[in-house]
């Protein structure tokens, strides 16, 4: 909560992730971040990052260099993204102030509880992933927690230092294929910024950044959806094949998946619409670990939908992938009584439900 307390910061940060695929060879891959960080509240930030990501091939290693430069004034927001010059502008949102800004896992917290570590750790105990927290010597607390999506664990170690910040983080997964460490230094605690030095302009060969919607893969309209079968809630098989001759929503999604929460009361609110019209919702969980899923699925009495999950689906090894060319979650399939694709949905656009309920209008013949 020291983070909290402050008027104003700036620190520089410094991250290293080492990886690879095998965690009894060397590193396949290094990347490194330094980021010179000030912070002046309300709204005011400006961060400059270097980065060097490093690729080991066959002839040695292989850098890439990069650098990223974030400002927020209380009018705008500037995102810089170095190598390829380009620049994204919008709008600061004054009610969220630095809210989803990757400043570096050491001062998430300063603008809001939210994203601070204390309210990561809970969110962990909330989702049932805390395995252990201890207090050990010389202010180092220590959690070992599961991992979203993966049946993998992580071993975590916070430093606390005398001016009450965490001022090293050190993270290795369970099968030791990732190591992370983030060091803070230079810490200036409530220095006196003027508000004008948070201005900021991109340099002048800098050019808008162009958004592209890629498009999704997804099954092909008019073909047959692929059989499968998967577990339910209590662990018996689930088989799509008994759901012939209904009209079927097939919703992939994940505990973890902010979209996939957005998008179930609408998807749940058709299933209840159109339920006598023989629409039943098959909502695949294909991102949690099996106890995960089960004690998720108590605490939403209120979804009105069939659940089940593919325990292989953490691995990346489910029927999204491996049937249904799932590329990202949530994907909804709708598919017609006689077993042909009649629309496929990628994301959730915010739009209540009404491009799934166009599809299963069109499958139910209305």
């Amino acid at each position: 909560h020291r983070l909290e307390s402050l008027k104003s910061l700036s620190a520089e940060c410094k991250f290293t992730q080492w990886s690879s695929r095998n965690p009894e060879k060397i590193p396949l891959t290094l990347r490194t971040e330094t980021t010179k960080v000030r912070f002046m509240r309300p709204n005011l930030i400006r961060l400059e990052r270097s980065l060097n990501y490093n690729e080991r091939g066959e002839s040695g290693w292989h850098r890439v260099p990069n650098f990223q430069t974030i400002a927020i004034n209380r009018e705008t927001e500037w995102r810089i993204h170095g190598f390829s010059r380009e620049y994204e502008r919008w709008a600061a949102d004054p009610a969220k102030p630095g809210i989803g800004v990757p400043t570096a896992s050491l001062l998430d917290g300063f603008f809001s509880s939210e994203e601070s570590q204390v309210n990561r750790v809970r969110a962990f105990k909330k989702e049932h992933l805390l395995i252990s927290l201890t207090l050990e010597p010389h202010q180092v607390i220590h959690f070992v927690h599961g991992d979203v999506g993966s049946e993998a664990t992580w071993d975590e170690h916070l430093t606390i230092g005398k001016d009450g910040l965490i001022h090293r983080i050190e993270a290795v997964k369970s099968d030791r294929t990732v190591h992370r460490l983030s060091v803070l230094t230079q810490v200036s605690l409530n220095p006196k910024f003027k508000p004008e030095s948070f201005a900021y302009q991109p340099p002048a060969s800098f050019h808008p950044y162009v958004y592209k919607d890629l498009p999704a893969r997804t099954l092909p309209i008019g073909s047959i959806a692929p059989d499968f079968t998967i577990q339910t809630q209590d662990g018996k098989p689930l088989r799509f094949a008994d759901y012939r001759g209904k009209v079927v929503v097939l919703d992939f999604w994940a505990t973890w998946c902010g979209p996939c929460m957005q998008a179930f009361p609408h998807t749940s609110s058709i299933a209840r619409k159109y339920r006598d019209k023989g629409v039943v919702v098959l909502a695949v969980d294909v991102g949690d670990p099996v106890d995960l899923f089960k004690a998720w699925i108590p605490r939403h009495p209120e979804l009105a939908v069939i659940f089940a999950i593919d325990p292989a689906g953490i691995k990346g090894k489910g029927i999204d992938t491996r049937l249904y060319k799932v590329s990202g979650i949530p994907t909804q399939y709708v598919i017609g009584a006689d077993g042909k694709i009649v629309a496929a949905l990628v994301g959730y656009d915010g739009d209540g439900g009404a491009a799934l309920e166009k599809a299963v209008q069109k499958a139910c013949g209305v």
